[in-house]
């Protein structure tokens, strides 16, 4: 039965028994052309011949331990021009066919044929990788025995090399701890400062130099380190404990020198950095705390004492705010206290009376203004605030303590200028953050 009078389905069944690809073909003359196009290359395969030229490589007698390889090269022959005059001959139909992405039908057909000359391509396609997975099957089996022997001689290589490597380490050992002992006995003081680690060479364990060079090499480099560190010494350099210490960490007398150099010229700057602020004169008694006052309550809040205040974080509700004056007047001395009154006996209130009956109307209202602010309930936020007082003396400061007590201010007194102040209380927070990162 010829194509032409087969049923679609009867070519369906005639394209799977031989094996031919018409998937996605739908209609008749699609399936009937991939039927005969694969069986043109089928047939025109069949008539492709294979030279063969037998040729041993070698012509002298195989010695015991050599591979001897005898094949036979592979001429492959195919019916190319055929093929592709017919190839020629299918595209040719679609020279002056200019398909429409406008019309379906045009759009559909060109899924058809594209499909068509995909089946054709492909069978092009897997018969020549058929013929090339012939052709590499000998050479693939050859490089496989090759290998799979060549193995069993290099772990037997391998196990040998084992032993080399052992007998080299150990090897290594010995001479390593004639050499640490060597340098011991050598070095003297030296090695107490110095490890043998720091100043071996590794070479030195190599099958060259030999033992005593590498003695020889090691004693060198013992007197080098021994009179860089003589020459560190006569140079009477500011910080030399820091650069004798750079110095054995490194065993190189240029690093240690620069060390020193650099922490002399910082030292400099620092100096010279105090030296344009002023200098600064730390008090005995920096602060005035709260247990300095002998007698405050123990309880500051319950027993509606005080507790130490800060000038610099203060709240000073206890007196309005003055503005600040445009222009900075000049300090003035301070004025020696006023003799108190000696007040033998009476109440408190008696005895205070006694005293501010010695104090100015003024200063005797701002007494009662700060009396009275002190017994109203607190109705605003509170902030911190900076005091700057020109200059007092420490029972000054425990007075006005007492004072902002009174309204419930607490902070404490730190000595020196605003600037000081700050860079003191700076310094503090750095050291304690660094004691804190050491301790986590």
């Amino acid at each position: 039965m010829s194509l032409n009078t087969m049923k679609i389905n009867e070519l369906r069944e005639y394209a799977k028994g031989r094996g031919i690809d018409i998937k996605g073909l739908r209609s008749k003359d699609d399936i009937k052309a991939a039927i005969e196009a694969a069986e043109a290359v089928a047939d025109e395969h069949e008539d492709e011949s294979v030279v063969v030229e037998a040729e041993i490589i070698e012509d002298e007698p195989v010695k015991a331990g050599e591979l001897a390889v005898s094949f036979s090269p592979g001429v492959l022959s195919a019916n190319f021009s055929a093929l592709e005059a017919y190839v020629d001959g299918i595209i040719e139909t679609y020279k002056d066919w200019e398909p429409s992405a406008d019309s379906q039908e045009d759009v559909k057909q060109c899924a058809t044929h594209r499909k068509y000359l995909n089946g054709l391509a492909k069978q092009i396609d897997e018969r020549r990788k058929a013929v090339k997975n012939e052709y590499l099957r000998p050479l693939n089996s050859f490089e496989a025995d090759c290998n799979r022997i060549r193995d069993k001689v290099k772990d037997v290589s391998t196990r040998l090399n084992d032993v080399e490597k052992e007998a080299d380490e150990a090897r290594k050992t010995q001479k390593e701890d004639e050499l640490r002992e060597h340098y011991e006995s050598y070095a003297g003081l030296l090695a107490e400062v110095v490890p043998y680690d720091k100043i071996a060479d590794p070479k030195w364990l190599n099958k060259t130099p030999t033992l005593e060079k590498a003695k020889i090499e090691l004693e060198e480099k013992v007197d080098k380190v021994a009179a860089d560190w003589e020459t560190l010494k006569r140079l009477n350099l500011e910080f030399f404990e820091q650069a004798e210490i750079q110095f054995f960490n490194t065993l190189d007398l240029g690093q240690a020198t620069a060390y020193a150099d650099k922490l002399a010229e910082d030292a400099r700057k620092i100096e010279a950095m105090k030296a344009e602020m002023g200098q600064y004169a730390e008090p005995a008694d920096d602060e005035v705390p709260i247990d300095a006052y002998d007698d405050a309550p123990v309880n500051p809040v319950e027993d509606g004492g005080y507790e130490p205040f800060d000038p610099m974080t203060m709240e000073q509700e206890h007196r309005p705010m003055q503005p600040i004056p445009a222009q900075q007047e000049p300090m003035q001395p301070i004025a020696a206290p006023q003799p108190m009154p000696v007040v033998d006996s009476g109440s408190v209130s008696q005895q205070i009376a006694a005293i501010m009956a010695t104090y100015p109307e003024s200063k005797q209202q701002n007494v009662l203004e700060a009396l009275r602010a002190s017994q109203q309930p607190i109705n605003q936020a509170v902030k911190p605030y900076v005091m700057i007082i020109d200059g007092a003396t420490v029972e000054q400061c425990k007075a006005i303590g007492k004072l902002c007590g009174l309204v419930g201010v607490t902070g404490t007194f730190k000595q020196g200028v605003l600037q000081e102040v700050a860079q003191r209380v700076a310094q503090e927070e750095a050291a304690q953050r660094q004691v804190f990162q050491y301790g986590a």
